[in-house]
C-alpha cells in the first residue's frame, strides 16, 4: 500500500489510497478520493489509524469511504515514511521550477509562453540553459568559453538579462571565480612589483617623518603609533604582492552578500551564489589596464633622459595613461552594475533597492581594501616589531 498526502499544519492531509496487492482496486494506482484532515498527534498515537480514522470519517459522514473496504494494514512509520519521501519529492520540484524572469513567479501550472501573474513574455526551452559560455567550457574549451563570458557580461548582453532566474552549476562557477580570483591577484600583485621595480625599492611605503607632524607632538603620537607598524610590515619584501593576491580573491567574493535571499531553498541560494561568482568577471579589464599604465611609465621615463624631442613622448604618455584608466573604469564600473542590477532582479525590487546595492557593494570593496591592505600589514609590522625588540 502506498499512502500519498501531505503535512498541513498540524494535521495530515490524505488525498490518495493507492493498493499494490491482491485486488483491493480494479487497478493499481487508482485514486479513491480525499479522505479530509486528521490531528497528527492523534494519528501517531493510534494502534491502527487508518482503520480508526475510516471509523470516524464514516461516522461523521465527511468523505465517501464506501469504496476503501476491505482495509490493509499500515503503520504510522510506514505513513511518517512516506510523509518524509513526498515532502522532500516536493522541495526538489519547488527548487526546479521554472520562475518568470519578470516577477519571479512560479510557472509550472503556467500554459503558453506568458507569464500568468505579470503578462511577461519568455521562452520555456531557455529558462532552464544557462545562456553564459563558460556553463558549456568543457565543449567549447575554457579559454575561449571564458573570454566570452568575460565580454558579454561587460556589455549587459541581452542573452544574460534572465540569468538570474535560472539554475546555475555551482562547482562551474566556483571554478571561474577562482581563475578570476588569480588573474585580479596576479593583476593588482604585478602593478606592485613593477613599480617597486620603477621606484628602485619599497622606499615609497616607508613612513617618513613630517616636520609639520613632528612640530605638533601630540598628534603625532598616535599617529605614528598606526603608521609606523604598517610601514614595517608593508617594507618586508613579498608582503605587499602576498596582499594584493588575497585582494585579488576577497574582489571576486564581495558581490555574494548581495545575492543572499532570506527564504530562498538551500538549491535557489546557491544558484544565487554562482550567479555572484560571474558578476566580477569584467574586473579581468584590469590586465589591459594595468599593461597601458606600465607602457605610460616606461615612456615617461625614456622622455627623462631626454633633452630634446620630447613633446610626442608626453602625449604618447599621457595617450597611454588615458587608455589603461579607461580600462581600469570599465573593469570595477561594469563589474558593479552587473551585481547590482542581478541582485535587483533576483529580488525583483526597484530603484530603492538598487541604491542600496550600490551602497552595501562598495562598503564591501572598503572593507576589503582596509582589512586586507590596512590591518593586515599593520599585524605583521607589529609583530615583527615585537619580535625585532628581543634580539
Amino acid at each position: 500500500m502506498i499512502v500519498a498526502f501531505w503535512g498541513r499544519g498540524d494535521y495530515i492531509v490524505i488525498m490518495r489510497l493507492y493498493n499494490t496487492c491482491n485486488g483491493w482496486c480494479a487497478q493499481e494506482g487508482e485514486q479513491l478520493g480525499y479522505l479530509g484532515e486528521f490531528d497528527l498527534d492523534r494519528w501517531l498515537s493510534l494502534d491502527d489509524p487508518i482503520r480508526d480514522v475510516k471509523d470516524e470519517f464514516a461516522a461523521t459522514g465527511k468523505s465517501p469511504l464506501a469504496a476503501l473496504s476491505p482495509m490493509l494494514p499500515v503503520t504510522s512509520q510506514e505513513i511518517m515514511m512516506e510523509i518524509n519521501t513526498s515532502s522532500a519529492a516536493a522541495q526538489a520540484s519547488d527548487e526546479d521550477a521554472p520562475l518568470c524572469p519578470a516577477c519571479g513567479y512560479d510557472l509550472r501550472g503556467t500554459i503558453g509562453d506568458r507569464c500568468s501573474e505579470c503578462g511577461e513574455t519568455f521562452d520555456r526551452a531557455l529558462l532552464s540553459t544557462s545562456a553564459l559560455p563558460w556553463a558549456r567550457y568543457r565543449q567549447v574549451g575554457s579559454v575561449r568559453a571564458y573570454l566570452r563570458t568575460v565580454w558579454l557580461i561587460t556589455i549587459g548582453s541581452p542573452a544574460l538579462a534572465h540569468e538570474v532566474s535560472k539554475q546555475h552549476d555551482a562547482h562551474c562557477a566556483r571554478i571561474f571565480r577562482r581563475i578570476t580570483g588569480v588573474i585580479l591577484g596576479i593583476i593588482l600583485a604585478g602593478a606592485f612589483v613593477a613599480t617597486e621595480i620603477g621606484a628602485g625599492g619599497l622606499w615609497f611605503v616607508a613612513v617618513q617623518p613630517d616636520p609639520v607632524m613632528l612640530g605638533n607632538p601630540a598628534a603625532a603620537h598616535w599617529i605614528y603609533d598606526l603608521l609606523v607598524p604598517w610601514s614595517a610590515g608593508a617594507t618586508i619584501p613579498g608582503i605587499i604582492p602576498l596582499m594584493l593576491m588575497l585582494l585579488g580573491f576577497q574582489i571576486t567574493r564581495s558581490q555574494e552578500p548581495l545575492f543572499r535571499l532570506p527564504g530562498a531553498s538551500p538549491r535557489r541560494q546557491q544558484s544565487l551564489t554562482a550567479v555572484a561568482s560571474y558578476t566580477v568577471a569584467p574586473m579581468v579589464w584590469l590586465l589591459p589596464a594595468v599593461l597601458f599604465i606600465v607602457a605610460a611609465r616606461m615612456v615617461l621615463f625614456v622622455v627623462a633622459g631626454r633633452i630634446t624631442h620630447a613633446g610626442p613622448l608626453l602625449t604618447a604618455t599621457f595617450v597611454l595613461l588615458l587608455i589603461g584608466l579607461a580600462f581600469g573604469a570599465i573593469g570595477f564600473a561594469a563589474s558593479a552594475v552587473r551585481g547590482v542590477q542581478w541582485a535587483v532582479r533576483c529580488r525583483h525590487a526597484g530603484l530603492g533597492r538598487a541604491g542600496l546595492a550600490v551602497a552595501q557593494l562598495f562598503a564591501l570593496w572598503l572593507g576589503g581594501l582596509l582589512l586586507i591592505l590596512g590591518l593586515l600589514p599593520w599585524c605583521v609590522g607589529f609583530l615583527w616589531i615585537v619580535i625585532d625588540s628581543f634580539r
